[in-house]
């Protein structure tokens, strides 16, 4: 880069504040004709990007603006000496292919993090000045892997979509203009002086007090201590409808039919994943003469970019998610169990046993997403104003669930050179019992529910192997 981005520093949100301190790393392929050329393409994209946004090329640090607060972070413009040691961009070349139609050796998605295609290490976010974001390139002889690794303390997922969609913008005109672009310094400050602001019209609660107040996200979804395992698991989308209409006729018999309760395709989807994960602890839990587990947690996030006033936009790259927790006594599904059969061809067959267990499970986490109320966000936010510590991540659950199903990074035009991205990975093998709920492809449909799953390497083996998601990931058709 030719310059320093400069900027103004600006202390992170109270909403930024409830997010950890770690990395993640968004994988973007494509495959365009001309490889070489997308290369320089990206590279000035990228680089007008940054001109026009330049905190993503600045560093995130204790800030000292608010003297009688302790963890507070701020971000604060890069020193061209830190640009020097950790560029902003680099481009690495592979010798595997992204396409398998030739018959060559293949990039194995599930190991992008083993492979020398991240951009920055995880353990640089516990550093003292850790980078905002960093972007490699990583060119194969038929396609490109973008990584963009990006500080969590900065960003959520829509905020990512934001930065692709500014990319494709500046990709398309390479002299793009900050009035072009999702978003501006300007609006960034707009929208985080909302959020502050939101903490006036509340003194905050106690029931934000328990298992918050850290400034790393410290907890152990893990059963085993080595590093878990990423892996994508698809599910059938015309199965998951099934699903989700036989949930909702057993949800309206049993209830009152005023009560309009119908499922979303998502809860659905969330359900499936922590019926598969409790099924599979269990599992692991027997098969090493380890008590099992009476009761099971869930965190979920939660966008909260409509739930303030004035709404924040759906523009803003920082964060905007509440979580909220779900949690099952699980004696009910544990006891009903079948003895695993792991080489049965039945294996694949729907159990319609499961659906009362997958309308309970998706009625918790519906009503759990339904707390996240505009008062409870103002509550949060007014919550972390007004502690001594503004770090405030949450507790673990047993599984984390994430849906950026909605995000439109598949829509995103990068002009004609690029086009339009052909996959979008979110590998993770910092924490095991995180699921992410990837975007739908708009050139599938009906789209299939792609999650991205890390868990220890026994588990994902036994949740794999989880009827349910069995016949979820058969792709013949729905048999209900």
């Amino acid at each position: 880069m030719s310059s320093i981005p400069n900027f103004e520093p600006y202390v992170l949100s109270p909403l930024d504040h409830s997010t950890g301190l770690f990395y993640l790393s968004a994988f973007v392929t494509f495959e365009p004709e001309d490889v070489t050329g997308s290369v320089t393409l990206i590279e000035r994209g990228f680089t007008r990007c940054i001109e026009l946004l330049p905190f993503l090329a600045g560093n995130v640090a204790s800030s000292a603006q608010l003297k009688d607060k302790e963890n507070v972070f701020e971000v604060r413009p890069s020193t061209a000496d830190f640009l020097q040691e950790y560029p902003m961009i680099k481009v690495k070349h592979h010798q595997k292919y992204v396409n398998s139609l030739n018959g060559s050796p293949v990039i194995n998605n599930d190991l992008l993090l083993n492979d020398g295609f991240v951009s920055s290490s995880f353990t640089t976010a516990l550093e003292e000045l850790s980078p905002v974001s960093r972007v490699q390139i990583n060119v194969m002889p038929d396609g490109i892997i973008i990584c963009f690794s990006f500080h969590h303390f900065v960003m959520d997922g829509a905020g990512v979509a934001n930065v692709f969609e500014a990319l494709s913008i500046c990709c398309r005109d390479l002299n793009a203009t900050s009035g072009s672009l999702p978003t501006s310094l300007a609006e960034e400050q707009k929208s985080r002086e909302i959020i502050l602001n939101a903490s006036s019209a509340s003194s905050g609660l106690e029931k934000f007090q328990t298992g918050r107040g850290s400034n790393t996200w410290v907890g152990d979804m893990s059963l085993k201590s080595e590093s878990p395992l990423t892996r994508i698991i698809s599910f059938n989308a015309m199965k998951i409808e099934k699903l989700k209409i036989a949930c909702t006729e057993l949800l309206l018999k049993n209830k009152d039919q005023e009560s309009r309760l119908h499922f979303s395709r998502n809860a659905i989807a969330s359900a499936v994943i922590w019926l598969s994960f409790i099924r599979a602890r269990h599992q692991f839990l027997m098969k090493n003469d380890e008590p099992s587990s009476t009761e099971s947690g869930v965190l979920l996030a939660c966008d909260i970019r409509n739930k303030l006033q004035p709404n924040l936009p759906l523009s803003y790259m920082g964060n905007a998610v509440a979580v909220t927790e779900a949690h099952i006594s699980t004696g009910s599904i544990t006891s009903t169990m079948k003895s695993p059969s792991p080489h049965s061809t039945q294996l694949t067959r729907f159990d319609s046993d499961d659906i009362p267990h997958i309308t309970e499970l998706a009625t918790y986490i519906q009503e759990s997403h339904k707390t996240v109320t505009a008062d409870h966000v103002r509550d949060f936010i007014s919550h972390v104003v007004n502690s001594q510590n503004w770090s405030q991540p949450p507790r673990f659950g047993d599984l984390v669930i994430s849906s950026i199903r909605s995000l439109g990074f598949y829509r995103f035009d990068f002009g004609p050179m690029l086009g339009r991205m052909t996959r979008l990975d979110m590998a993770e093998t910092q924490f095991s019992g995180v699921a992410w709920i990837m975007p739908a492809r708009v050139q599938s449909q009906p789209a299939p529910w792609e999650i991205r799953l890390s868990l220890d390497a026994e588990m994902m083996g036994l949740l794999r192997d989880d009827q349910l998601v069995r016949w979820l990931t058969d792709e013949e058709g729905p048999k209900l």
